[in-house]
């Protein structure tokens, strides 16, 4: 066909960038080559077939032209990702810059191949747009494989920078709110309880175990005073014949023995020390605890 170079393996690797290529041999009946330029992710790479047969002569068809292709390394072969970076490069007079365009291209592609900045868990994809509106057909960009992520971005916009995980603080090093008071054991500063029914220690890595029911470093709490307390008077012979409590233990014997059914209520009243009984007593009341109503009931017969 007219107008058709004819050139040999020779004059094709002198027309390929210096000192970063590698010859891969005969694939599917020409000579295929690895081109790897500096500034990509390793393990990537430009697949380049060169359209020379194994006579060692390009063939003589105008339509096989030196194709591009973005590729990725396993093991010791070769595969094409995304898509072509330019389809064709025809082999009519002044192919060698045309390939080298299309492998500046290829490059400036493989530039923004990269961990998911969304996701960080998958390395980018190179395409070249060649569906939707008119003004992107050619138009490069890269995008996550994982459909789920999403991520999507053209190669000639700025690249999106990552985005750092959102880190929460551990229960113990929450900060202290405002005005908090000090704790009366430790003298740190002291943040509100769950139950928002006073406020507890907050020295850093403090800790609640719920198998030994007690905090690792300081067991100090201030019960909020607002809400009076009613008063009341337990029979001799009741269950809660003492009105306050001295230790963790023995408010862990008497939730026990009022039949508390609710592990997170048992928890929350393990971290009373030197709590008034009637307010444990309500407490249980307010979590539903049966036993505790009939216990109040007896105490004011």
């Amino acid at each position: 066909m007219a107008g058709i170079d004819r050139f040999t393996k020779a004059d094709f690797e002198k027309a390929l960038p210096a000192n970063c290529w590698t010859a891969l041999g005969i694939i599917k009946g020409e000579e295929t080559y690895i081109v790897k330029p500096t500034g990509i992710m390793a393990g990537y790479g430009i697949m380049v077939r060169s359209s020379v047969s194994a006579s060692g002569i390009a063939d003589d068809c105008g339509e096989d032209s030196i194709r591009v292709i973005f590729a990725r390394q396993e093991g010791e072969s070769w595969r094409m990702i995304g898509n072509k970076a330019k389809a064709y490069t025809t082999r009519v007079n002044g192919w060698q810059r045309r390939l080298m365009e299309s492998l500046q291209a290829a490059k400036a592609h493989l530039q923004r191949v990269r961990q998911c900045p969304k996701c960080k868990a998958q390395n980018l994809l190179p395409f070249v747009s060649k569906k939707g509106k008119a003004e992107n057909k050619g138009r490069g960009f890269v995008s996550c494989p994982d459909k789920q992520c999403g991520f999507f971005e053209w190669i000639d916009e700025e690249p999106q920078a990552p985005q750092p995980p959102a880190t929460e603080k551990p229960v113990s090093e929450k900060t202290p709110t405002v005005n908090s008071p000090t704790c009366p054991l430790c003298k740190s500063g002291m943040i509100r309880n769950r139950i928002e029914t006073g406020w507890r220690c907050n020295t850093p890595g403090n800790v609640y175990s719920v198998g030994a029911r007690t905090w690792s470093i300081c067991q100090g709490v201030i019960w909020d005073s607002a809400k009076p307390l009613p008063a009341k008077t337990p029979t001799v012979n009741s269950p809660i014949a003492s009105n306050v409590v001295k230790s963790v233990r023995e408010v862990i014997e008497l939730a026990k023995q009022l039949g508390s059914a609710r592990e997170n209520a048992i928890a929350l009243l393990a971290g009373i020390d030197g709590g008034d009984m009637a307010q444990l007593v309500d407490m249980l009341i307010d979590a539903g605890n049966l036993q505790a109503e009939r216990i109040d009931a007896a105490c004011h017969r």
